[in-house]
């Protein structure tokens, strides 16, 4: 049989690192100056660098996170996922004090 291919391959000898994203919605469960405790319907790894986009409707920021814990949650479907904030600009940081000193509820996160 005839290789049907439309684009050349390469092989690969050894390995090669990759990496893939994703940008999904997830509840807020609480949120502090440090970090998160969101819910979401699959598991992240941990230590696991991720891009937060977090904020009310009107108004959000980005902010860098590492995932630190990773709990199934009980008698449902879904994880507690542990974030700590490792990296904001100062908007993204106002903005954050300003969800946490207001204790106004946040819009769903996005994780990418």
């Amino acid at each position: 049989m005839a290789d049907r291919r439309q684009r050349v391959r390469f092989e690969i000898v050894g390995r090669l690192p990759g990496s893939v994203t994703s940008d999904a919605s997830v509840e807020v469960e609480n949120l502090s100056r440090g970090g998160a405790l969101v819910v979401s319907p699959w598991p992240l790894t941990v230590d696991g660098q991720l891009t937060v986009r977090l904020g009310t409707v009107d108004d959000f920021s980005t902010l860098q996170a590492r995932v630190r814990h990773v709990r199934r949650m009980p008698g449902r479907d879904g994880y507690f996922i542990g974030l700590e904030f490792t990296e904001a600009e100062p908007r993204a940081t106002a903005l954050l004090e300003k969800l946490v000193r207001t204790d106004a509820p946040p819009a769903p996160a996005h994780l990418s």
